[in-house]
């Protein structure tokens, strides 16, 4: 039996979030528009700078994360390409920056790294958005 003065304790544990819950990375909703997501399971990440999504597109799908909320997220996937192309892959998100007034820090920098190639290209993210 736990001691009753245990419990509170317990409960707030229990209740107080993750620090890998207050990493986000921006991606594209249903809609197109950016939205901040902690550990999605499948994003088209929102490049910095990039004003038409579609002639620089990375999305990943059935992503498994490691690491995530801390300094470095590696995560393995499905690439979906134009015209539906599909091959598997892995990113990297880094530069983990504070977003202000919002309580949470979002990565700032994905390699990008398809199956059967050896080097990554690296992108800069739109970060807090």
């Amino acid at each position: 039996m736990i001691p009753w003065i245990l419990v509170p304790a317990v409960l707030a544990a229990a209740a107080a979030p993750s620090s890998s819950s207050k990493a986000v990375v921006t991606c594209l909703d249903a809609h197109g528009t950016p939205a901040r997501v902690v550990k999605p399971k499948a994003c088209t990440f929102v490049l910095k700078g990039v004003e038409d999504v579609g002639a620089t597109r990375v999305t990943l799908t059935r992503i498994r994360w490691k690491g995530w909320g801390a300094t470095i997220a590696t995560g393995t996937g499905t690439f979906v390409g134009n015209m539906g192309a599909r091959s598997g892959g892995s990113v990297r998100l880094s530069r983990l920056k504070p977003c202000p007034g919002r309580g949470t820090k979002a990565y700032t920098r994905i390699s990008v790294r398809p199956a059967g190639q050896k080097k990554a290209t690296v992108l800069d993210l739109a970060g807090c958005g």
